[in-house]
């Protein structure tokens, strides 16, 4: 069984099929595994590219179930956010925190909402509907995959949380989690909503020890179990023996044989690996149509020592109450919010070694140099990251005051920077973009009309991206070898 690309979605199909006694082999371009898990070091620091934030790791809940059953829960270098203040929230000049559990989460917002109780319950009960309705998130069945013509995915999150109250501070304050999916309030469905929310509710945990942890135990996993992992192996096409795929070609030459494959890659990228007629003219055309979210700008700073407290919270920082557009900016008023982490430094207890944030950037604004490559960009492309780091530092030094005199050094990256390092089109840091209003349409089975080959990741199965998604995802993939139901009472631990 061969698998196309080594992100997470990749590796944890490798993982699950080689536990289950399955020959896998996975093949990466790059000379590091795991996609937006990859880490990097600078200066000695070591920081997470993209992967940095992550909820239901609680005893019980999903996924503690899924790495439990791998064998890797204490092995995910992640380590449990503050659960009386898991989220810091800026929206102008109001500052807000969200406690761990739906009735510490309740008991917080009537704290900051006293006169708000209704909305709030309507809130809470609505998201927790949504997450009951799907039942693989509580490893109960894989039927409901996404069932596209239900209420939630047709229904507009925007809209549900507009038509709440006419608080526009409490409405602003439950829209900032848009910013975890690229949210557009004409088109995000609840379920998208819904879903991401609560899981950071259940519990919230970082990676702090590196994102890179979860990917080195997975391989361990897979290895353990007979399988490989083949570094600097690209696929560039795919050989086929009638109507099934019978071998992924590298762009050395050779030729990896298999009896099925799983396409770890966004959509787009795959069907540029198979022959043109073995997929539909139509299917082509929507997959290679179909809108990605907006990109990212982020900085990584190297502090100062003693200098930064470290933030036991994943923060959000708005100038105003449009939570929801962070994406439609005006260039002149860009940065106009940001998420940020830190870690901590071993040194120096309850201090932080270095600084994470990211905002939205759009991709149109890199044109000039799309067509370069990573350290091949030139001065005008230096110049213009630097420009956006300082203002985005100012944006966070305003919340935080202090951080722009404790930065030592400094790194960034553009959507042009994921791209080249995760393959995904134009950065996109949350993969398709999902549509209410017609949700078949950004709907991706991971099976394909291909026999043989099928599909995992974030843009795959249940559609959602982040290590719950892609978990899931891989999960529905998996389940076309395996007896679905023995998996689910496995990681049900019955």
């Amino acid at each position: 069984m061969v698998i196309i690309g080594s992100g997470l979605g990749g590796l944890l199909c490798g993982a699950i099929l080689a536990k289950n006694n399955r020959r896998v082999c996975l093949l990466e371009k790059h000379h590091q595994i795991g996609g937006n898990l990859q880490t990097f070091i600078r200066g000695g620091t070591l920081f997470n590219s993209a992967m940095h934030y992550v909820g239901s790791l609680d005893e019980g809940q999903v996924l503690h179930r899924v790495f439990s059953y791998l064998g890797i829960e204490g092995e995910t270098g992640t380590v449990k956010m503050n659960p009386d203040s898991y989220e810091q929230v800026f929206i102008g000049d109001n500052q807000y925190t969200h406690a761990n559990g739906i009735e510490p989460y309740r008991e917080r917002m009537l704290s900051h909402f006293p006169r708000e109780g209704r909305a709030i319950d309507t809130y809470l009960q609505k998201i927790q509907d949504v997450w009951n309705s799907t039942k693989v998130l509580n490893l109960q069945d894989f039927r409901n995959l996404y069932e596209v013509e239900t209420l939630y995915t047709r229904q507009n999150a925007y809209d549900f949380i507009e038509g709440l109250s006419t608080n526009r501070d409490l409405k602003a304050l439950l829209g900032v989690n848009s910013a975890l999916y690229a949210g557009i309030p004409e088109l995000s469905p609840m379920i998208t909503h819904a879903i991401i929310t609560y899981h950071y509710i259940q519990s919230a945990y970082k990676f702090s020890k590196g994102s890179d942890k979860l990917a080195s135990s997975l391989r361990g996993v897979i290895e353990g179990h007979g399988g490989e992992i083949r570094t600097s192996s690209e696929v560039t096409g795919m050989q086929f023996e009638g109507k099934e795929a019978v071998a992924a070609e590298l762009a050395d030459g050779t030729a990896v044989r298999g009896t099925a494959f799983i396409s770890n890659i966004h959509p787009a990228n795959t069907v540029k690996l198979v022959e043109p007629g073995r997929f539909r003219k139509a299917y082509v055309k929507r997959v290679e149509g179909l809108q990605n979210t907006i990109g990212s700008f982020c900085v990584y700073i190297k502090l100062k020592k003693g200098r930064v407290r470290d933030i036991d919270s994943n923060v959000f920082i708005s100038v105003d109450r449009d939570t929801w557009c962070a994406g439609f900016y005006d260039r002149q008023e860009w940065p106009s919010a940001c998420m940020l982490y830190t870690t901590p430094d071993p040194d120096h207890p309850g201090h932080a070694d270095s600084l994470a944030v990211s905002t939205f950037m759009k991709y149109v604004e890199l044109k000039p140099w799309e067509h370069t490559t990573v350290e091949r960009r030139g001065s005008d492309y230096r110049a213009m990251k630097k420009e956006r780091a300082e203002k985005l530092i100012a944006l966070v030094d305003s919340k935080i005051p202090g951080v722009t005199d404790a930065v030592d050094a400094y790194y960034t990256a553009t959507p042009l920077t994921f791209r080249d390092y995760t393959g995904i089109p134009e950065g996109s840091v949350y993969g398709i973009l999902k549509d209410c209003t017609n949700p078949r349409r950004s709907y991706i089975s991971p099976n394909t009309r291909v026999p043989n080959l099928f599909l995992t990741g974030q843009n795959s199965g249940v559609g959602l991206h982040g290590v719950l998604g892609v978990t899931v995802s891989a999960l529905f993939t998996c389940a076309n070898f395996l007896d679905a139901g023995k998996l689910l009472r496995e990681m049900r631990n019955e």
